[in-house]
């Protein structure tokens, strides 16, 4: 939105004192919905050690042309170890 008009005011900022009403409700909502068990949580795919790309590389997996194969591969890699199943129950 600045670059194109620069008066127009930024309501995503922190740091615009006009939204703060509106940055305190959002976040107010966010922390009840979080008590109630509502919310997103961050999981990092485990990171493919050296022999395992070394292996990837050996069976020419490692290409532009196959993302879709080493993108199925880490999925099955993150379901294996557990890390893809919702235990919140």
């Amino acid at each position: 939105m600045k670059e194109k008009n620069a008066d127009t005011p930024d309501f995503l900022s922190k740091k615009d004192y006009r939204f703060r009403d509106v940055h305190d409700t959002v976040e107010s909502t966010y922390v009840s919905l979080r008590k109630q068990g509502i919310g997103s949580e961050v999981k990092h795919t485990p990171k493919i050690i050296l022999e395992e790309e070394n292996l990837l590389a050996s069976l020419g997996l490692i290409h532009l042309q196959s993302l879709n194969i080493l993108s199925f591969f880490m999925l099955e890699k993150y379901l294996a170890f557990g890390e893809g199943t919702n235990n919140e129950t």
